[in-house]
């Protein structure tokens, strides 16, 4: 949606939406039917430990802002887009922000923040190897 001045253009802001882990859970599991692929972007810094979301796309917030053109051309046409850190309360959040703001006009993607982040995630899900790895996971997208 465009709002006119007359002086400029401003658009409106995208909205960035939580999801929960059960229902990311799901859709990973394919137990969920839907037509958007999911992609998921772990922005853990020196946190970043051992074990990552099946399949995440490992971006450290402090590289997001020099990253986020590589995450936009790959994922931000009709996909679901996930960013989380440990809790997802500061760095999830702001770079899933960062990443709606930064999307052309004509971007179809979702964008969302896992709530409370990976950390509850992992005591949920960690020990199932369908949904939690090794970063070392010779196929993982976060060994990059």
């Amino acid at each position: 949606l465009l709002c006119f001045t007359p002086h400029r253009t401003i658009m409106a802001e995208r909205t960035v939406n939580y999801i929960e882990p059960e229902v990311l859970a799901a859709r990973l599991l394919g137990e969920v039917a839907s037509e958007r692929e999911l992609v998921v972007v772990d922005v853990r810094d020196d946190d970043f430990d051992e074990r990552v979301i099946r399949g995440a796309l490992h971006v450290p917030s402090a590289e997001f802002p020099e990253r986020v053109d590589e995450v936009l051309s790959a994922h931000s046409h009709g996909k679901d887009v996930v960013f989380h850190c440990s809790l997802s309360q500061m760095r999830g959040p702001s770079c899933a922000r960062f990443f709606a703001s930064e999307m052309k006009d004509d971007a179809t993607s979702h964008v969302y923040v896992l709530r409370n982040g990976f950390r509850h995630w992992s005591t949920r899900y960690g020990g199932n190897p369908r949904l939690t790895e090794p970063r070392s996971a010779p196929d993982s997208p976060a060994r990059k």
